[in-house]
């Protein structure tokens, strides 16, 4: 497909963006991160323009059509997160960083019984993942402040730094499904 005019100008606008950087020296921890929601959000116009070609097109606007391709995107995916996780991670682990992580996109942490019930697993199943993980330093146990008998869970900085590269990669691999 032909990138429009609008993506030609981004592309181009991103490009002296780049050219400027490296005579800036040193770039601030913010600049970076600011990069990357610029970079998030130039995604998602990319996005909405292949969309609006499409409907304009007028193809069929919904739900993907299942292709051996995007399953083997998936599979792909799939296989990637042990590059960002470890090979100990998985379906059920995987599951319970997953909703450690949004609670952390939230700013909350949550107790093992709300993980379980998030997750949709038993609780004695979640208690030995949390272990694990745990272990493996991708998951925090912190007590309960409000209840001294009760921990709460959450997730540390490099591990949700972590979750976020591997689920940016798996985007890349399997764009309409994640």
């Amino acid at each position: 497909m032909e990138a429009s005019p609008s993506l030609a100008i981004l592309d181009a606008l991103l490009e002296r963006v780049e050219a400027e950087l490296p005579g800036l020296g040193h770039v601030p921890a913010d600049l970076l991160a600011a990069s990357r929601q610029v970079e998030r959000l130039a995604g998602v116009v990319v996005q909405l323009a292949e969309a609006q070609a499409q409907a304009a097109a007028g193809r069929r606007h919904g739900p993907p059509r299942i292709t051996a391709a995007l399953v083997r995107s998936l599979l792909r995916a799939r296989r990637r997160r042990a590059d960002f996780l470890g090979a100990d991670v998985r379906d059920a682990g995987w599951t319970l960083l997953l909703v450690a992580y949004a609670a952390r996109l939230e700013g909350r942490r949550l107790s093992p019984a709300r993980l379980a019930e998030a997750s949709g697993r038993a609780q004695t199943s979640t208690q030995r993942w949390l272990q694990r993980l745990c272990e493996l330093r991708l998951l925090t146990r912190e007590p309960n402040p409000r209840d001294e008998r009760g921990v709460l869970i959450g997730m540390g900085d490099e591990a949700a730094a972590r979750v976020e590269a591997y689920l940016e990669a798996a985007l890349r691999v399997a764009p309409t499904v994640l």
